[in-house]
């Protein structure tokens, strides 16, 4: 057992007592910490070093309808999801056991990629796991809807958050940016060259 009442034993334990679905023992003796759930499903990455340095990912992998139903899987969130863990493996694959840090331990990184259904108290959800029970301190988003619906906790939090394919307002501060440029400053450019 992961657990026999005295708290958690070891990160295997955990996971093995979770069905086999990620989840760590941040401190023996602590509770274990799920880190996949049906919202968040994929993890990847070095997510069972003690050291890793956690990412958080909320996309609109599906859309909820106004049924209730589920739409297909978003193919454009799918090819994001990719990028990201391709962008982690190449990381580990220059950098092998993660970033060292000042006292020599290394950090790798980890991800883990959850659904908000394009839903806001989803992508709500999906940020208090992320921030909460997985301890990332920066969130990747993929819809304006998401970054409207975490802003204010991010900024309260102060966590860092990239944005995809966000075309409105970023919350004020340092920690807030874009990973492609805000279309009212690319439409000048557009005109500029086809002028």
């Amino acid at each position: 057992p992961a657990d026999a009442g005295e708290g958690c034993v070891s990160t295997t334990l955990c996971t093995q007592g979770n069905s086999n679905q990620p989840s760590v023992c941040r401190r023996a003796g602590g509770e274990c910490t799920p880190i996949a759930t049906e919202q968040c499903k994929d993890v990847e990455g070095a997510w069972d070093d003690p050291n890793a340095i956690f990412i958080g990912d909320i996309q609109p992998f599906t859309t909820r309808q106004v049924d209730g139903a589920s739409s297909p899987p978003s193919p454009y969130a799918d090819r994001v999801r990719r990028a990201i863990n391709l962008a982690v493996d190449e990381f580990d694959t220059q950098a092998p056991g993660g970033f060292v840090f000042f006292d020599g331990r290394r950090r790798p990184l980890a991800v883990v990629h959850c659904d908000s259904g394009f839903v806001s108290e989803s992508a709500r959800s999906a940020f208090r796991h992320l921030t909460e029970a997985v301890g990332a301190q920066a969130v990747i988003l993929g819809a304006d809807k998401d970054l409207a619906a975490i802003a204010a906790d991010a900024t309260a939090k102060q966590v860092a958050i990239a944005c995809s394919d966000c075309v409105g307002p970023l919350p004020e501060g340092p920690l807030a940016w874009r990973i492609i440029p805000r279309l009212e400053l690319e439409a000048p450019m557009a005109a500029w060259r086809v002028s």
